[in-house]
C-alpha cells in the first residue's frame, strides 16, 4: 500500500513538473517570440514606410521599363545611323501572346503567382533554411513580384536588408499592379541571356522569331534562361558543345511543372517533350546595330574617343545621342553614285570608290569610304594613303604664286628635265609631257594648268623647291601625311588622304581660310544635359587672297576647256583631274558654291592596290560620280536661297606676304634622300605610264637634278602686252580658238606664231 501511495504521489508530483516546465517554456518562447517580433517590426515597419514612399516609382513601372533608349547616333536630319546599348530590349504588350508563353514564364520562376500577394511563404521559409545552413550569402525565395522590386527599385546588394526591402516593396507592387500588369512588366524587363531583354527580344535572338510565334517547347526553353542567363543558355551550350543535353534538360523540367499545374495537357506535354529544338545558331547580341553611312559612323566613333573617351566608354549602357553633320538623303545618292561608277567600269578593273562632300563651315555632308562596309572597314575617306597624282598640282603652284615666283599671266618653262634616279648603274626619270603638247619653250600658267602638262608642274616645284612646297603643304593646307620633299610632288608621288584633301581645296574656295572637316555637332547625354558643342574650326589668313582667285580661276579653266569638262553640268565648278602611275588612283577634287568634294576610284583586291585599265582617268571616270553627287548637293545647298554658310572673308584683311628673297628655299641642285616603297611610292627606274586624257604622270622619286639650275626671275618696270593663243601660249593667228591678251616684262614675250592651229588650203 505504501509503494503504491509513494508511486501515486511522485506521478501527481512529475505531471506538475511537467505542467509548470511546459508553461515556463511556453512563457519563454512567447518572451522570445515578442522580442523577435518586437525587433521585426521596428526594422519592417520602416521598410514598409519606405516602399509606400515609392509608390509614384511604383506605379510608373511601365514608363520606367518602355523608354530604357539606346544610344544613338543620327544624320542632320533626325535618321538613326547607329545604335548601342549592353542589352536590347523590344517592349511587347505580353498579354497578347499565347497563355502558354507566360505560363511557361510562371511555371519557371514562380509557380504559386496567381496564389500568393508578392512574398510566397513556401519558397521563403526553403530559403531560411538554406541562408542558416550557408550564412555565407543571402538569396533564394524570391518571387516575380520580388525580383521586379529588386531590379527596379532596391539594386542588386546580397544583404538580409535587401531582401527585405525586397518583401516590403514587393507587397506595394501588389497593391498598385494587377498579377497581369505585373507579369507584362516581368516579360518585358528579365534579362534572358545572350544580349536579350524581353521575351520578344529573346524569342528572336534564340529562335528568330516574334514571342506570339513560339511553340510550347520553345517558351519553356527560353523561359528557364532566366535562372543563370549568362551561363545557362542553349546558344552558349551549343557553341561550345554543340549540343543542348543541359538545356533540353531545364527545358523539360518547365514543362513537368506547366503539366502539373495543369497548364498544358498530356497530349501537350508529350509532343513538347519530343519537339527538338531549331535555333538561331548564327544568333549573336544585338547590341550594336548600324542603319546607315556606315563608314562615316566608324569615324564618329572614333572622333568621340579621342575627344570624349569617358562618353565613349559609357555608350553602351544607353541614352546617350550623338547628333552628326550628315545629310542622310544626300548619302544615299552618294552611295549609289559611286555604287553606280564601279558597276559601269568594272570591264576596265575599277572596283573600289570613295567620296566626301563637305560645306564651308567644314561639316561633313557625305562621306562614303568605300564600296562595301560589310567586307572591308578600311575607310579611305580617313584611313587612305593615295598618290593624288596631278590633283596635286594647285599645291605647287600655290607656293610659286605665294612667294611671288609667277603670277597669273606668267609663262611657265616647259624645259625638259632629267632628275638622276640611281648611280650604279645610272638610270634616270624624265617626265614627260602628253598629247599635242611637245617639250620646250613656255606656256601660259593657264595652259599647263587647265590641260594638266607635267613638265610645267615639275619645272615650278623646282623653282619654289620641293622644300618650300611641303612646308606649305603642312602650314598652309593643313596636310599631316609625311609627303617627301622631292621634285616629283609635283606629280603626286606623296600619299595623303581624302579628308586631306578636302581640307586643303576648302582654302582656294574661302579665299584664304581653311576649315577642318567634322562629323559630330552636338553629344547629348542620358539626362538630356548637353556634353559638347562642336562648332567648324577655321584657319584664317593662311593664305593670300589673290592666290586663291588666280587658282580658282584656272581651276575654272579645267573645267570649261580642260581636262574637266565633265563636271560643266555643275554651276560654277572648279576641279581638278589626277590619275596616277599606272592608273592606280584616280581622282577628281573640286567645289562650287560652299560645298568642297573629293571623290577617288581605285582597284583593290584583297587589299592590294592594283592598276586601273588604261582608258581610267580622273576626267573620265572618277568626274562621274562627282558631277552626279554636286548636282543634287547644289540644288539642295546652293539654289533657291539655301546658299551654305561660309566663314566670313570680304572683310578680313590679310597682308599681301611676299616672303624676302633671302628666306626661300633654293631649287634643288643636291641629291634629296630616296623615297622607298614603304610610303607607297614606286623606284622602278621605268618611265611612268603616261595619262593620255590630262597629262598626268607619277614619277619616281627624284634623287638628284642635272643641268641649269632654274633662275627666278626679278620684277623689271618696262612691260608689254601682247596677244597669244590661251592654249600654246605662242603668238596668236586667225585661227586660234581663243586668245588672250597678256603683259610680259619686255624680252620675255612669245617670239614665234601658234603651231596648235593653223589655217587649211
Amino acid at each position: 500500500m505504501a509503494g503504491n501511495r509513494n508511486a501515486s504521489r511522485k506521478s501527481r508530483y512529475g505531471k506538475s513538473s511537467v505542467r509548470k516546465r511546459i508553461k515556463i517554456t511556453f512563457a519563454l518562447f512567447l518572451v522570445f517570440t515578442s522580442i523577435i517580433f518586437s525587433v521585426g517590426a521596428a526594422i519592417y515597419i520602416p521598410l514598409i514606410r519606405e516602399a509606400q514612399d515609392k509608390v509614384e516609382e511604383i506605379g510608373n513601372l511601365n514608363m520606367k521599363v518602355s523608354s530604357s533608349q539606346a544610344s544613338t547616333i543620327v544624320s542632320s536630319d533626325g535618321k538613326i545611323l547607329y545604335s548601342l546599348m549592353r542589352e536590347r530590349r523590344k517592349v511587347v504588350d505580353t498579354r497578347k501572346l499565347p497563355k502558354y508563353v507566360r505560363d511557361a514564364i510562371v511555371a519557371a520562376e514562380d509557380r504559386r503567382f496567381y496564389t500568393h500577394s508578392g512574398v510566397d511563404q513556401t519558397s521563403l521559409a526553403r530559403a531560411a533554411v538554406g541562408l542558416l545552413q550557408h550564412s555565407s550569402h543571402a538569396g533564394g525565395g524570391s518571387t516575380i513580384t520580388m525580383q521586379l522590386a529588386k531590379k527596379l527599385v532596391n539594386g542588386d546588394e546580397r544583404s538580409y536588408m535587401r531582401k527585405l526591402r525586397d518583401i516590403a516593396v514587393a507587397q506595394q507592387i501588389e497593391k498598385v499592379k494587377s498579377k497581369e500588369e505585373i507579369l507584362d512588366i516581368y516579360m518585358n524587363y528579365v534579362y534572358f541571356g545572350e544580349g536579350a531583354l524581353g521575351i520578344q527580344s529573346a524569342a528572336e535572338t534564340y529562335f528568330g522569331k516574334n514571342a506570339s510565334q513560339l511553340s510550347i517547347a520553345e517558351a519553356a526553353m527560353i523561359a528557364r534562361c532566366i535562372r543563370t542567363p549568362s551561363r545557362d543558355n542553349p546558344l552558349r551550350e551549343y557553341r561550345e558543345t554543340k549540343q543542348m543535353t543541359n538545356s533540353l534538360a531545364r527545358r523539360d523540367y518547365v514543362l513537368g511543372v506547366m503539366k502539373e499545374e495543369g497548364m498544358i495537357t498530356e497530349e501537350e506535354y508529350q509532343s513538347a517533350l519530343e519537339e527538338q529544338p531549331k535555333l538561331k545558331r548564327d544568333a549573336r547580341p544585338d547590341r550594336d546595330q548600324i542603319f546607315g553611312a556606315p563608314y562615316f559612323v566608324a569615324h564618329v566613333k572614333a572622333e568621340l574617343k579621342r575627344d570624349l573617351p569617358e562618353v565613349y566608354a559609357n555608350l553602351e549602357t544607353g541614352g546617350y545621342r550623338i547628333e552628326t553633320t550628315l545629310d542622310y538623303d544626300l548619302q544615299k545618292t552618294a552611295e549609289s553614285a559611286v555604287a553606280e561608277t564601279i558597276r559601269r567600269h568594272r570591264s576596265k578593273k575599277v572596283t573600289s570608290g570613295a567620296m566626301l562632300l563637305i560645306d564651308g563651315q567644314g561639316k561633313i555632308l557625305v562621306e562614303v569610304g568605300g564600296p562595301d562596309y560589310s567586307k572591308s572597314q578600311y575607310n579611305i575617306v580617313t584611313q587612305g594613303s593615295l598618290q593624288p597624282g596631278s590633283s596635286f598640282k594647285p599645291f605647287i603652284y600655290a607656293t610659286a604664286l605665294k612667294d611671288g615666283l609667277i603670277n597669273a599671266n606668267s609663262m611657265v618653262s616647259n624645259a625638259a628635265v632629267k632628275i638622276l634616279q640611281t648611280e650604279h648603274p645610272p638610270t634616270y626619270w624624265e617626265p614627260k609631257n602628253l598629247g599635242k603638247i611637245g617639250v620646250g619653250g613656255q606656256l601660259p600658267l593657264k595652259t599647263a594648268f587647265k590641260l594638266s602638262v607635267n613638265l610645267p608642274a615639275v619645272n615650278t616645284c623646282i623653282l619654289a623647291g620641293p622644300a618650300r612646297v611641303v612646308q606649305l603643304a603642312h602650314e598652309v593646307f593643313g596636310f599631316e601625311s609625311d609627303i617627301p620633299a622631292v621634285p616629283s610632288i609635283a606629280l603626286g608621288s606623296g600619299t595623303v588622304s581624302p579628308l586631306e584633301m578636302a581640307q586643303a581645296y576648302s582654302v582656294f574656295m574661302l579665299k584664304g581660310n581653311r576649315v577642318m572637316p567634322y562629323p559630330i555637332t552636338r553629344v547629348i547625354g542620358p539626362d538630356g544635359e548637353v556634353i559638347r558643342d562642336y562648332s567648324p574650326t577655321v584657319k584664317e589668313n593662311v593664305l593670300d587672297s589673290s592666290v586663291c582667285e588666280t587658282i580658282d580661276d584656272l581651276m575654272r579653266a579645267v573645267v570649261e576647256s580642260g581636262t574637266g569638262t565633265a563636271a560643266r553640268v555643275v554651276p560654277n565648278a572648279r576641279g581638278k583631274t589626277g590619275t596616277t602611275t599606272r592608273a592606280k588612283d584616280a581622282w577628281f577634287c573640286g567645289y562650287s558654291d560652299g560645298l568642297v568634294c573629293i571623290s577617288w576610284v581605285g582597284n583593290n583586291q584583297n587589299g592590294r592596290a592594283l592598276p586601273m585599265a588604261n582608258q581610267v582617268y580622273g576626267g573620265t571616270v572618277t568626274v562621274e560620280m562627282w558631277r552626279d553627287v554636286m548636282k543634287v548637293a547644289h540644288r539642295k545647298y546652293a539654289e533657291g536661297g539655301r546658299q551654305v554658310p561660309t566663314p566670313e572673308v570680304s572683310a578680313i584683311k590679310r597682308p599681301i606676304a611676299e616672303a624676302p628673297q633671302a628666306e626661300l628655299p633654293k631649287p634643288v641642285d643636291v641629291a634629296p634622300p630616296v623615297v622607298g616603297p614603304a610610303n607607297g611610292v614606286d623606284v622602278a627606274p621605268v618611265p611612268a605610264q603616261p595619262d593620255p586624257t590630262n597629262g598626268t604622270e607619277l614619277a619616281p622619286p627624284a634623287v638628284e637634278i642635272h643641268g641649269k639650275e632654274h633662275k627666278r626671275s626679278e620684277a623689271k618696270d618696262d612691260m608689254v602686252s601682247v596677244e597669244i593663243c590661251a592654249d600654246s601660249g605662242q603668238l596668236a593667228t586667225a585661227y586660234c580658238n581663243e586668245t588672250i591678251t597678256r603683259k610680259f616684262r619686255r624680252g620675255t614675250e612669245p617670239k614665234t606664231h601658234c603651231n596648235l592651229h593653223r589655217g587649211t588650203n
